[in-house]
């Protein structure tokens, strides 16, 4: 894949916050955990039609995700502290005809 665009955000979620299920715009999602100081707060990814959880990945300090932009899926609140996430959203570079 040739990357045309990433456009990056550090994320900041604290006690109770809850990033309900959604899908990004781009091609490839990369979430990367900058912290230790949180409990809870685990990526919940869902089926391909987004009723049922089908992965709950853990979210720890130096592990980073990659998934397909379009694939539904879920923070679940944090428990405890802050989690800190540097978020990288990835457009392929569209071949010309």
């Amino acid at each position: 894949m040739v990357v045309k665009t990433i456009r990056g955000e550090v994320y900041k979620l604290v006690v109770l916050h809850i990033l309900e299920a959604h899908y990004d715009s781009s091609d490839v999602t990369l979430n990367v955990c900058l912290s230790n100081t949180f409990k809870g707060g685990d990526l919940v990814m869902y089926d391909a039609k987004g009723r049922s959880p089908v992965y709950r990945i853990k979210q720890c300090h130096g592990r980073f995700i990659v998934h397909r932009g379009r694939h539904i899926h879920r923070a679940e609140g944090i428990t405890h502290g802050t989690r800190v996430n540097l978020i990288l959203w990835c457009k392929q570079l569209k071949k010309k005809r």
